[in-house]
């Protein structure tokens, strides 16, 4: 895909798992978002867990490729189900907007 179409799936991606954007600068294809806690959140569930994710995206017309930079915060009183919890949330969060970036291909 284009540079330009990766961007557009990368913030569509990132939009659909609830990440409030902080910086879209589609010029140097970067994206920086957000995913807050939600304020009924049961403590050790991942919706307890703030996620965040930097996206890079490079390329050309024809070729892109997008790099990503990203962590978990969780309160205090997860600190013991956090660095499970928070970094399954973590990695199934990007697993799933590298699936809007690279989708499958039809049978």
């Amino acid at each position: 895909a284009s540079r330009d179409s990766a961007y557009v799936r990368a913030r569509r991606a990132l939009q659909t798992e609830s990440f409030t954007m902080d910086v879209t600068d589609s010029s140097k294809g970067r994206l920086t978002g957000t995913r807050w806690p939600s304020t009924g959140a049961q403590q050790g569930s991942s919706a307890a867990c703030h996620v965040s994710v930097d996206l890079q995206v490079q390329g050309d017309a024809t070729h892109s490729e997008v790099t990503s930079v990203s962590r978990w915060l969780a309160p205090a009183t997860m600190s013991d189900k956090a660095p499970q919890v928070c970094e399954e949330e973590r990695s199934q969060v990007l697993e799933r907007t590298a699936g809007v970036l690279n989708p499958p291909a039809a049978p």
